[in-house]
């Protein structure tokens, strides 16, 4: 499963993502069910993808994950990158 895709078409490995919450990284690969990812509500999460560096502009970012019990989710939401 890839829990990233950059504009629907990218995807974005989990071996290249990692976030922050906190104050701890994780990586995304290393997320299981004896490890767990938990997004709480009203707090904030640094992620970050090593790679390519964006240009500026406005993208769609769909976040893709499974809930155990009831499958794999994902949604959508977009992000604008300022020019440097």
């Amino acid at each position: 499963m890839v829990p990233f895709k950059l504009d629907d078409y990218k995807e974005i490995l989990m071996t290249d993502t990692s976030f922050e919450s906190g104050g701890a990284t994780h990586m995304f690969d290393q997320v299981s069910d004896d490890n767990t990812f938990g997004l709480k509500m009203n707090r904030e999460i640094v992620i970050t993808v090593e790679g390519d560096q964006l240009s500026a502009g406005s993208y769609k970012i769909y976040f893709g994950c499974v809930i155990p019990g009831i499958g794999q989710i994902g949604f959508y939401f977009t992000d604008d990158v300022a020019n440097a």
